[in-house]
């Protein structure tokens, strides 16, 4: 548990504040927290990790040892879905709290795509999955305005970036063009499609 919440503080800016830390690192508990709690009452066909649910009686305020309890469950759920050393799946929960993001390079049939897979199913969160090639547009990712002659209106199509945890497979083989749109999405967890801005699920991995 120490070394989790090392990993999540030591993924913070360093120019934020203690405090603007810790009320970060409380929204991103919350957040998860709140998602164990849908989890826990919703029914998983085909459940490929066991969905986690919040111990009985935790209070609203999150405290430690209720969040503590619920990572260790969803770690061990995962565990049971990925093989092998239990560092990535640490590593993913840390960037989930942490409000961060995952790079990860293996070859492949390492059970990158299933770890991402099971991380949202434990939450019982939308999942998304970009496979990136040298054809892939901008708008093939984020959305696109299309007009609506019955409405005679412009109506935006969101991409798929618009999910909880987005899958970005081979990212090196599009285009730096299609590869910077996602830049605003990492950073500022929105995107801006025709000078509107859509904000990004929360939480977004």
């Amino acid at each position: 548990e120490s070394c989790i919440a090392h990993h999540i503080f030591q993924s913070f800016p360093r120019t934020l504040s203690a405090e603007a830390i810790a009320i970060q690192a409380r929204h991103r508990s919350n957040v998860i927290m709140e998602k164990a709690r849908e989890s826990s009452h919703s029914v998983q066909p085909d459940v490929r990790a066991p969905t986690v649910g919040v111990p009985a009686g935790a209070p609203a305020g999150v405290p430690a040892n209720a969040l503590s309890g619920c990572l260790r469950a969803i770690e061990s759920g995962l565990r049971k879905v990925i093989r092998g050393s239990g560092e990535p799946v640490r590593l993913a929960l840390v960037a989930l709290l942490a409000h961060g993001h995952l790079l990860i390079e293996d070859v492949p049939g390492v059970g990158k795509t299933t770890l991402a897979h099971a991380l949202a199913r434990s939450l019982s969160c939308t999942f998304h999955r970009i496979q990136f090639t040298s054809d892939l547009l901008p708008s093939d990712v984020i959305g696109i305005s299309v007009y609506r002659q019955n409405l005679e209106r412009f109506e935006f199509k969101p991409g798929p970036v618009f999910a909880n945890i987005l899958l970005a497979d081979e990212i090196n083989r599009t285009t730096p063009k299609t590869q910077s749109a996602l830049l605003e999405a990492i950073n500022e967890h929105q995107v801006t499609v025709d000078n509107k801005t859509y904000p990004l699920p929360d939480p977004f991995l």
